[in-house]
């Protein structure tokens, strides 16, 4: 049995596939210091926004002989944790208390499509988001001036 279709134009498939068929979810991952702020700023946010803590810094120089890699070992100066030989160069690892949390953060990168540094607005908050930077990578549009200084009492109601 035949069944008869309506013509359609190849704009109107054109605009059914590309704008309602394969529409991609879209979602921002913000990251915060602390965890109280991402909980409390995830109240505020729409649901598409992935709100995440860092903890604070994620990486520092090594603490202890354990934490230097097996390729810098053998350097004089590894056991500082700053290469004094070529412009002291400073040998950053991600502790391990911190390696759970970079493993997440990297994770909830991958599902969002743009990526929101929003921590302190004082140095150690830049030098959070710089390491996130150098750690994540992140191939998608990012914003590191997303700072929350303070969450002033608002005219609107968590969502």
């Amino acid at each position: 049995m035949l069944r008869a279709y309506p013509l359609v134009s190849v704009e109107f498939l054109y605009t059914v596939i590309t704008e309602q068929l394969f529409v991609i979810p879209m979602s921002t991952l913000v990251i915060v210091e602390s965890p109280t702020k991402a909980r409390t700023i995830r109240n505020y946010l729409p649901k598409d926004y992935i709100v995440e803590a860092s903890m604070g810094h994620v990486r520092d120089l090594p603490a202890s002989a354990e934490e230097i890699p097996p390729e810098y070992k053998e350097q004089k100066w590894a056991t500082i944790g700053v290469n004094v030989e070529n412009n002291f160069d400073p040998l950053y690892v991600i502790p391990q208390s911190k390696e759970k949390v970079v493993r997440e953060l990297k994770a909830a990168l991958r599902q969002a499509t743009e990526l929101i540094l929003a921590t302190d607005e004082d140095r150690e908050g830049e030098s959070i988001s710089w390491h996130l930077t150098q750690i994540l990578k992140p191939k998608i549009p990012m914003n590191a001036d997303g700072f929350f200084t303070r969450l002033p009492a608002m005219p609107f109601k968590p969502l």
